[in-house]
């Protein structure tokens, strides 16, 4: 800030601490962004190369925003040993 003169040193200052809080907040909201996308792309990748049925599928990838809520997550896992249960019988 040497270059501004030294009337002008507090709004340069103000201006500089705006544009890097901006910077940070624009850089966390695209990695979420960014992890987000790849979440869902492998959710819908894994579910549908899966054994679930359509059901199943749809239920998962219209819930996946909710996914680490963990009664849903347990709800899943319940039906799945449950079939795998029905099958060795």
């Amino acid at each position: 800030m040497s270059s501004v003169h030294i009337s002008k040193s507090g709004n340069v200052s103000a201006i500089n601490n705006e544009v890097s809080r901006v910077g940070a907040l624009l850089a966390i909201a695209s990695l979420g962004l960014t992890f987000g996308l790849v979440f869902k792309f492998e959710l819908n990748k894994r579910v549908n190369h899966n054994d679930l049925s359509e059901r199943d599928k749809v239920s998962i990838i219209s819930h996946y925003n909710k996914l680490l809520d963990l009664p849903l997550l347990m709800d899943c896992l319940n039906i799945k040993k449950a079939r795998l249960k029905k099958s060795n019988e």
